[in-house]
């Protein structure tokens, strides 16, 4: 919780630029402690609070200061901080489209998302120019941005391209017969299952498979030896933000399970055509339980 000035206000203060920050921290640099808590606001683009006294001065050095209630609330899960906040937008952008949150064809209202996350403008406009580029949103000129009517169907062939991609990476991997890579594959399906098979799945457990899930196939990734392999299967991977609601449906579990436990039989027995049989399967089987699922709840691309 950020400190409160002399009114006890919050203001959420962000620059136009490089020399309007300058000039700021110049007028208030006399100030002892402003200067180096406000240059690290204005660059975060997170609430900072001054005393009433000084938001005139602010003004004047042409920075946009406002004072909003919803800056105080910095504790709340939905606002974002960090060096990366585009990047970070992005990934729960892209997890309201595919859980429904934000419907296909939708307007998305810029100024509402960027007073839900707590963070300016600038980074939200960065992030939806990047979901562009993956075809869940549509910039218009004039118009502002919605989600793309076609998303989920951009997200299915993102993912078949990926199982061909991500089967050659296991024929790839198996064809190493690489002992540590087999030894950490039955480890984790070890673990998985210990998970897996627990009476009752909570939220933290899921999110504890999904990450021995992301593991498996990472792990696999780096086996096959190919950075240019790699660097694509990363572009087609989706964040584990929204992955927890899909691991505690028992159903998907038992079929992401049975699936890793048939990949590594065919690692421990060298047979990397049946490496990438699997793999593939694998990835179609997990894309068709999400479209079963897009209606209603879309928890996560497993693979």
């Amino acid at each position: 919780m950020p400190g409160h000035g002399k009114a006890g206000k919050c203001w959420r203060v962000s620059a136009p630029g490089s020399d309007a920050k300058a000039r700021m921290t110049n007028k208030l640099g006399r100030v002892r402690g402003i200067s180096m808590k406000l240059d690290h606001a204005i660059c975060a683009g997170s609430p900072f609070c001054l005393p009433n006294s000084l938001v005139s001065t602010k003004l004047r050095c042409g920075a946009k200061i406002h004072m909003s209630g919803d800056c105080v609330a910095t504790n709340s899960k939905d606002k974002l901080r960090g060096p990366s906040l585009a990047d970070r937008a992005r990934d729960k952008l892209r997890a309201a489209i595919l859980e429904g949150e934000l419907k296909a064809g939708e307007k998305i209202n810029i100024e509402r998302v960027a007073a839900k996350f707590g963070i300016s403008r600038t980074p939200i406009r960065e992030a939806l120019k990047a979901l562009e580029t993956e075809g869940l949103v549509q910039i218009q000129t004039n118009r502002g941005a919605m989600v793309e009517p076609q998303a989920w169907q951009e997200i299915e062939h993102r993912f078949r391209i990926r199982s061909l991609l991500e089967g050659y990476a296991a024929e790839l991997a198996c064809e190493r017969r690489d002992s540590e890579l087999i030894a950490f594959l039955q480890e984790n399906c070890v673990l998985a299952k210990k998970e897996c098979h627990s009476q009752t799945v909570t939220a933290s457990r899921a999110r504890r498979i999904a990450e021995l899930n992301r593991a498996f196939h990472r792990a696999i990734w780096r086996g096959a030896g190919s950075l240019t392999l790699a660097r694509f299967l990363d572009a087609l991977d989706l964040p584990q933000s929204f992955s927890d609601s899909f691991y505690q449906d028992k159903n998907a579990r038992d079929v992401v399970l049975q699936q890793h436990e048939a990949i590594l039989a065919a690692f421990i027995i060298g047979d990397a055509q049946k490496a990438r049989s699997c793999m593939e399967r694998h990835i179609q089987v997990s894309v068709t339980l999400l479209a079963s699922a897009a209606d209603d709840h879309i928890g996560d691309l497993c693979c």
